[in-house]
């Protein structure tokens, strides 16, 4: 199942994630792999793997076309939840932590970069469907992804 559909299909307890095969199923499909990457805590019980890849997918996707290298993919538990951190040095915050379908910061009709605004609305309700959230700042001049999974 693909973004959307995995939304639809609604929260489910059922499933391992191994979060470092997500991290390079996600790298692979996009032909960038992160500069660095750790991950402290690999198998993620009650996370479904086909949600953590297609957000890990996402997430990366949005620093190689929007961010700048190096790219770096964190993983880990922490209270209750699994979570995934990909930072870039683009220093790009969004508007709002909203993530609306269809939403760009730059709508213009001669804006220099393509998509359809899409991503970080399926990653964001990916994480909600998991009982999680996604958030996106900016730490010390690079641009900090963080998605959540509540552990089951």
């Amino acid at each position: 199942m693909e973004g959307l559909e995995l939304v639809a299909a609604g929260p489910s307890a059922e499933g391992t994630t191994h979060v470092e095969q997500a991290i390079a199923t996600a790298a692979r499909r996009l032909d960038a792999p992160p500069d660095r990457s750790l991950v402290r805590d690999d198998v993620w019980e009650g996370v479904p793997h086909k949600c953590v890849e297609r957000v890990a997918f996402e997430l990366l996707s949005n620093a190689v076309r929007h961010g700048t290298r190096p790219i770096e993919v964190n993983a880990w538990r922490d209270d209750g939840y699994a979570v995934l951190s990909v930072a870039d040095a683009g220093c790009w915050s969004p508007l709002s932590q909203d993530f609306t379908s269809f939403s760009q910061d730059d709508m213009s009709a001669t804006r220099t970069r393509g998509g359809f605004g899409l991503g970080l609305f399926v990653a964001s309700r990916l994480c909600q469907a998991c009982e999680g959230d996604l958030s996106i700042d900016t730490a010390a001049g690079r641009t900090v992804a963080e998605a959540k999974f509540r552990l089951r």
